[in-house]
């Protein structure tokens, strides 16, 4: 199935969650709620894009999760642009995590720190509290998935109750049904052909930088995106530096 990633394709997914499964936050699941949906948005390239995800949320009625990177290579999150865009994704009535990238920390311990970390570093800069956090690409440390890792305080979106680790074979019956669009694909099965009445645990985990107006197989996406951010970064460096050529300014 030939999936175009718009707007209007994000609305009828959530339309037919809705219709069977209650959408919950992360901190409202507890070891006895049988059925939810919890959604979980995790921001790569784009704070742009997330933000325009988010209120379409808004529009829809529900909340979710986006979770956001402190050490990304194409976006600064402490930027004083970033972190108002942060707030006001939080004002539309979102959650925010920690979208972590465990790099070179080996030991349970030291991802465990490196995440308490980042968690004060974010309070540092935004002024709140954020009490969750996700893995970037754990398919790359699958460790730490089976892990389940518990970090005081803080609620981990790949823990047990939100996530079903397995090794090899996919289980007959998953704890929890797993749906996500990584690498601007649904690796797990597109939503449109779940049939959610027999679904009773589910998280959904998109990439806000996939979804635009219109919507765009990977190529185009790719080429859009870069597009946008190229005129970013030309509108940054014009309001940094006065003697920026606007003849520049595409």
């Amino acid at each position: 199935m030939n999936t175009m990633f718009s707007y209007n394709e994000y609305k009828n997914i959530i339309g037919l969650i809705k219709q069977t499964i209650p959408i919950k936050d992360f901190a409202d699941v507890t070891d006895k709620t049988k059925k939810y949906c919890v959604i979980r948005h995790d921001i790569e390239f784009s704070l742009d894009r997330a933000y325009k995800l988010a209120k379409i949320e808004q529009q829809l009625g529900i909340s979710s999760t986006y979770t956001v990177q402190l050490r990304n290579n194409t976006y600064n999150a402490l930027s004083d642009k970033n972190i108002v865009i942060i707030h006001e994704i939080k004002q539309l009535g979102h959650e925010i995590g920690l979208h972590i990238c465990p790099g070179m920390f080996k030991s349970q311990n030291e991802v465990i720190d490196e995440i308490l970390l980042e968690a004060d570093t974010f309070k540092k800069y935004y002024g709140f509290k954020i009490d969750r956090f996700a893995f970037h690409r754990p398919n790359l440390r699958p460790e730490l998935l089976s892990w389940y890792l518990q970090v005081p305080g803080l609620i981990n979106c790949n823990g047990e109750k939100y996530f079903h680790y397995y090794k090899h074979n996919k289980p007959q019956q998953l704890d929890v049904t797993y749906l996500s669009d990584s690498n601007h694909e649904w690796k797990f099965g597109h939503p449109i052909q779940i049939d959610f009445s027999k679904v009773n645990k589910l998280q959904l985990n998109t990439h806000p930088f996939s979804w635009t107006e219109t919507g765009f197989e990977n190529y185009g996406n790719f080429l859009s995106l870069i597009k946008e951010r190229n005129n970013e970064m030309l509108g940054d460096m014009q309001t940094e530096n006065k003697a920026f050529p606007k003849e520049l300014l595409l």
